[in-house]
């Protein structure tokens, strides 16, 4: 890992902790439909952050995301609380996952080091909404 990612990796860590902390004192019932809302955002970010589009392979793969992700977004409205914030919380890793395998392309508008710091920022948000009541 270059330390450009890894820096980046730490500032979203660090970023993902005080949103959630933010959002647990805050405002606690808004904690789950804003822990869905931002996760649509960030699965959003991918293809909107596009200089072009073009249905190529990471278009689809991008947009197969963003669908999976406002579908699960929207169950977890249905859920009790610890319910939908396990499944948020599941969700918020596994777009860690997303970032970890995201190629930055000529194509988007992104820095090379986005998607490290969204993956510290994902992971750190998911094990809070797991674990932090």
């Amino acid at each position: 890992m270059k330390p450009a990612d890894a820096a980046a990796l730490v500032a979203g860590a660090v970023a993902g902790y005080g949103m959630d902390v933010a959002s647990t004192r805050l405002l606690h019932r808004l904690r789950v439909p804003g822990a869905a809302a931002g996760l649509i955002t960030a699965a959003a970010i991918y293809p909107l952050a596009r200089r072009r589009l073009t249905a190529d392979r990471a278009a689809l793969r991008e947009g197969a995301a963003l669908a999976a992700t406002a579908g699960i977004a929207a169950a977890s409205a249905r859920m009790p609380n610890r319910a939908a914030r396990s499944v948020l919380g599941l969700a918020w890793a596994s777009h860690a996952l997303f970032d970890a395998t995201h190629e930055t392309t000529g194509d988007s508008r992104l820095p090379r080091w986005y998607p490290a710091l969204c993956a510290g920022y994902d992971l750190t948000y998911a094990a809070r909404l797991i674990t932090v009541a």
